[in-house]
């Protein structure tokens, strides 16, 4: 059963859109299919004022996440 991200997170104010180009390219490669992810820490509000005081720390959660993750599920 597919679900939408849109119904999923109803709160969600958007989706970067270099993330959703992987997503959209993977679900429309040829056999055999593509598997993607997307692993991401919010460092700011998603408004006009960027505060880059959080920037490093949210690249090294994701990597260290992705570091974890990839050995233990994959």
């Amino acid at each position: 059963m597919q679900i939408s991200i849109k119904y999923q997170q109803l709160k969600l104010p958007g989706i970067k859109i270099e993330v959703f180009r992987v997503y959209y390219a993977a679900e429309h490669s040829p056999e055999p299919k593509t598997k993607a992810i997307s692993i991401k820490s919010v460092s700011d509000y998603a408004t006009k004022k960027k505060y880059n005081k959080y920037q490093k720390y949210s690249a090294y959660t994701s990597a260290t996440f992705m570091y974890h993750f990839i050995p233990a599920e994959l």
